[in-house]
């Protein structure tokens, strides 16, 4: 007969106690939770908060919205840019066209002017697209009506 007293399957746990077959191996190491685990699930809730607000505060609200602060002003380039190098109705055809720079007005509102630069290589000043913002449609879209001015040798610093 063997010297242990308890048959097989009997363990020692941290507790320096015996402990029968049938018990939780685990059962005398408490559970607590991770702090990390804790800590990423705060930080994770922050950041959707974070960018929801952001969002919200650069005008990314729910579509259809409108604001007065407009498109943004990379939609803005792009737009005018498509009008100023466009063959279609309403557009100039000019070409040659590298980038343009708008100045949005400061609300969005019918009426409201703003102005853009349209350059050519080599930071080269070709123009200007003057723009009037028309009333917003009922989708929330913004629109404006646009005139061209070529501008002659003109040189940006």
């Amino acid at each position: 007969m063997s010297d242990d007293p308890y048959g097989p399957g009997w363990w020692v746990g941290s507790d320096g106690q015996w402990h029968s077959p049938d018990e939780d191996f685990n059962a005398d190491v408490p559970r607590k939770a991770h702090p990390a685990r804790r800590v990423a699930i705060v930080l994770l809730a922050v950041a959707v908060v974070g960018a929801t607000t952001f969002g919200v505060w650069l005008g990314g609200g729910s579509p259809g919205s409108t604001s007065a602060s407009g498109p943004p002003t990379s939609a803005l380039n792009e737009q005018v840019q498509t009008a100023v190098t466009g063959n279609g109705p309403d557009q100039f055809g000019v070409a040659g066209v590298v980038s343009v720079v708008c100045a949005s007005p400061p609300s969005w509102t019918t009426g409201s002017k703003f102005t853009c630069s349209v350059y050519a290589s080599s930071h080269r000043k070709i123009g200007v697209y003057d723009g009037t913002v028309d009333a917003t449609s009922p989708a929330g879209g913004w629109s404006w009506q646009g005139s061209w001015h070529p501008v002659v040798n003109q040189l940006v610093q």
